[in-house]
C-alpha cells in the first residue's frame, strides 16, 4: 500500500433475528431504536470516514453525519473534523443533485466511481470524484483513501458494499446490533450480500464485548487475520 499502513475498516450495522437488513421489498428497515442509533453515532464519531453504497444512498437518502453535540465538540477537542468525510461507491457515477449529502457542509463527499463525475449543479458540499477500477478494488481504494489521510473507515454498506470489503479480507472489527423482530423472505437482504464468500476467505471473528438494552444486543467483534 505504498508503504502507508492499511486504514482500519470496521463495519456497523443492525440486523433481524433471522439475519436480515431490511424487508425483501427494502422496506422496514427502520427496526432498530433509539439507543441503537445512540450507539451507531459514537462508533461514527471514530472514523474519518464513512463508505455506502450508491444504492443504499439513493434508495434511504440518509443523514451521514454525527449528531450528538458532545461527540462533535470531542472530535473538534481532538484537531478532527466535526463529523466523518463521506465516500459513496457507484459504478455509474450518477447521482441526484437532491441526495441530502449533496445539501450539507458538514463533509467532504468523494464519489469512487469508474466513470465520469462531476459535482451537480447547485451543491452545496465539496464533492469530487475518486477514481476506482471496474470490478472495485478495494485494496487499491484503500490505498488511495489512505494517501489522502484517513485512517479509520466506517463501512455501513448496505449488503453488497459490506460484501466487497469482506472479500477484500480488509475489515477488521464489526459492530453488530441484534434487534428482536422477524422480517423473513429468502430475497431480504442481508448484512453481507454478493456471491457469497469460500471457505478460506470467511471472516472469522472474536467477541469483544457485549451489552444489553431492553431486548436488543449490541455485539462488537474483531476479525482474526489469517493469511491470503
Amino acid at each position: 500500500m505504498s508503504g502507508r499502513p492499511r486504514p482500519t475498516v470496521f463495519c456497523n450495522y443492525a440486523v433481524t433475528l433471522d439475519g436480515k437488513i431490511a424487508a425483501a421489498d427494502r422496506s422496514g428497515a427502520g427496526f432498530s431504536s433509539r439507543e441503537d442509533r445512540r450507539r451507531m453515532d459514537a462508533v461514527r464519531a471514530r472514523a474519518d470516514l464513512i463508505v455506502a453504497g450508491a444504492e443504499t444512498v439513493r434508495r434511504d437518502d440518509p443523514p451521514f453525519h454525527v449528531r450528538d453535540a458532545a461527540l462533535v465538540a470531542a472530535r473538534e477537542a481532538a484537531g478532527r473534523s466535526a463529523t466523518p468525510d463521506l465516500c459513496v461507491l457507484s459504478r455509474g457515477g450518477r447521482l441526484d443533485s437532491g441526495l441530502k449529502i449533496f445539501h450539507q457542509t458538514r463533509h467532504r463527499v468523494l464519489v469512487a466511481t469508474p466513470a465520469p463525475f462531476a459535482a451537480p449543479p447547485g451543491v452545496r458540499a465539496e464533492a469530487v470524484r475518486l477514481p476506482m477500477a471496474d470490478p472495485p478494488d478495494i485494496r487499491r481504494l484503500l490505498a488511495e483513501l489512505a494517501a489522502r489521510g484517513y485512517r479509520e473507515i466506517l463501512v455501513e454498506g448496505g449488503g453488497r458494499v459490506n460484501a466487497l470489503f469482506f472479500e477484500a479480507g480488509v475489515v477488521d472489527e464489526v459492530y453488530l446490533t441484534l434487534c428482536p423482530v422477524v422480517l423473513g423472505g429468502a430475497a431480504a437482504p442481508t448484512p453481507v450480500d454478493g456471491a457469497g464468500l469460500p471457505d478460506a476467505f470467511r471472516a472469522r471473528c472474536v467477541l469483544r464485548s457485549v451489552d444489553r438494552a431492553g431486548d436488543e444486543l449490541f455485539l462488537h467483534y474483531r476479525v482474526k487475520r489469517t493469511p491470503r
